[in-house]
């Protein structure tokens, strides 16, 4: 009998799986990436429940808390089924995953359920429960998030907010509680609130951007960057873009090197709002992620990570120090792409003006690197390492591109040649 090749295998799989085969999939990948614990729990039910429930349901379930570490839950119905959503937590079934994020979903549950905003999403633990009775059972199995939240209704029907009802303890009875708390407890670096909610921005902004100005600028600038940025991807088993935005890059690289593994993260989830969409209709391969770059939560290393675009919304030493320690414990080969400082052309200063002003680019107190800052960073932050610089000349000015080879199983360039920095 013929041996096939893993990768083939992979590929067959995932084209002729069901949905429910897709989603344990899924939830296996969301495994290694961030290397979850399982918690699992059985429930005897009556023959006739048992009959009536549907096997290999994917749910989510969500503990939101705000900025004071306070989480909500739900008051327990004596009248919930146990086992199906946990009663202490907001929760929903998911079930076409090949058109449909989990991430999505956990966010959509948090707004229907206190009218709040997700900031940041991290997943915390995979749920698997078991119903029986005799020798028949049937699974349900799902992603368990953490989810801090904006300003939110605190008088929504049926929530309780943790130190706010001396009934609270009454309402531990969440195998997830502990994680959750524990989570919580042990979140160090805050989210930058301007960044996370960057995406928020007009119809009116947005139409102007997506069909007027960056159909004008594509061929000119987006375009060349990115046939640069791929002449470093090759093939690659695991590809990250740590700051995707709006930007629908990946969908691309997606689209001509379906790399096993592939995520896009970014701070700000309603940035992703149109990428994520594409993706969904297209049928891509993309998980969508919701992190603080400065507090990468990963268990992997990715073959190709990238960071474009948002280096120069690092404020601080100690930010910048975090952020690259992040990148660094992620990835095997990280290319990082920034803009020039604008202010060094009259084209560079309109442009940066224009995102500044109208678009809104989080905030305007931005830390542009030069040319020599660009590359003495990098050569500081990973002595000893292989990197190739670039300078791209674009319509809205030049922009700098580093690539390092951090892990020693990194391939050698051998690439073609390239303008240097």
């Amino acid at each position: 009998m013929q041996i096939y090749p893993i990768r083939l295998l992979e590929i067959l799989e995932k084209h002729y799986s069901r949905s429910s085969h897709q989603l344990t999939r899924l939830i296996q990948r969301y495994s290694v990436i961030y290397d979850l614990p399982t918690i699992e729990s059985s429930f005897r039910v009556p023959p006739e429940k048992l009959a009536q429930i549907i096997d290999n349901v994917g749910f989510v379930i969500v503990a939101a808390y705000d900025s004071d570490g306070r989480v909500a839950v739900k008051k327990l119905d004596p009248e919930a089924e146990a086992g199906f959503i946990d009663p202490t937590m907001f929760g929903c079934s998911v079930s076409n995953v090949s058109s449909f994020c989990l991430e999505d979903a956990a966010s959509r549950i948090v707004f229907e359920s206190i009218e709040a905003e997700v900031l940041e999403l991290e997943p915390i633990a995979i749920v698997r429960n078991r119903f029986f009775q005799d020798d028949q059972s049937k699974a349900h199995y799902g992603i368990a998030f953490a989810a801090l939240v904006g300003s939110s209704r605190t008088d929504a029907s049926g929530i309780i907010w943790d130190h706010q009802s001396k009934a609270f303890a009454e309402l531990r009875k969440s195998p997830l509680f502990e994680i959750v708390r524990d989570y919580v407890k042990d979140r160090k670096i805050p989210v930058p609130l301007s960044e996370a909610t960057s995406g928020n921005r007009s119809f009116i902004k947005k139409l102007i951007h997506h069909h007027v100005i960056r159909p004008i600028i594509h061929t000119a600038s987006s375009k060349i960057i990115r046939r640069r940025v791929k002449a470093y991807i090759d093939k690659c088993e695991s590809y990250l873009d740590v700051s995707a935005g709006d930007d629908d890059f990946i969908t691309e690289i997606s689209e001509e090197y379906d790399p096993p593994l592939i995520v896009a993260n970014d701070i700000s989830w309603s940035a992703m709002r149109e990428t994520r969409r594409k993706s969904s209709t297209h049928n891509y391969n993309i998980i969508f992620t919701n992190h603080n770059l400065c507090d990468l939560p990963y268990n992997t290393r990715f073959d190709v990570v990238l960071w474009k675009n948002t280096l120069h919304h690092v404020s601080s030493p100690e930010e910048m120090m975090h952020a690259l320690d992040c990148v660094a414990s992620v990835a095997r080969r990280l290319i990082v792409v920034d803009i020039e400082d604008p202010h060094r052309s009259r084209r560079g200063r309109l442009w940066n003006r224009y995102y500044e002003k109208f678009y809104g680019d989080a905030d305007d107190d931005h830390a542009f690197f030069t040319r020599s800052t660009f590359r003495n960073l990098l050569e500081a932050a990973f002595p000893g390492r292989r990197k190739r610089f670039e300078s791209i000349r674009t319509v809205k000015g030049i922009y700098l591109l580093g690539v390092v080879d951090i892990d020693d199983d990194s391939q050698p360039f051998g690439l073609p040649t390239a303008a240097s920095a």
